[in-house]
């Protein structure tokens, strides 16, 4: 089995950090005006004999720089506002240009069984 989770993510110059299980799918990208927040949906196994490992991610808006190492994911727009937020993907032994601990976020808030 597998389900739809939700990651809420900040925009912030911090690398964010989740654990998931592998095999993990990101699978949609949104501000969620409601909330305010940016939000991941990932799909992953639900099995706990499959391990589970950090991941690392960036959220930039557009125009500011990113390390060439890191890997586009998705785009989220403001609906109201002119901005729009980029994520990408952190591989560690990649990243040279963190000055900051990772920032590491809460377990799921709410999932979606699919």
């Amino acid at each position: 089995m597998k389900a739809i989770l939700k990651y809420p993510l900040e925009l912030s110059d911090k690398t964010q950090t989740l654990t998931l299980r592998e095999g993990f799918r990101p699978v949609r990208f949104e501000y969620v005006i409601s909330d305010q927040a940016l939000c991941l949906w990932v799909e992953e196994p639900l099995l706990s004999s499959i391990p589970s490992q950090r991941f690392n991610f960036k959220v930039k808006r557009t125009g500011e720089p990113v390390n060439d190492q890191f890997s586009y994911l998705f785009t989220a727009l403001d609906s109201f506002g002119p901005e729009a937020y980029h994520l990408f993907m952190v591989e560690e032994d990649k990243v040279t240009e963190s000055r900051h601990k990772p920032t590491v976020l809460n377990t799921v808030q709410h999932s979606i069984a699919s």
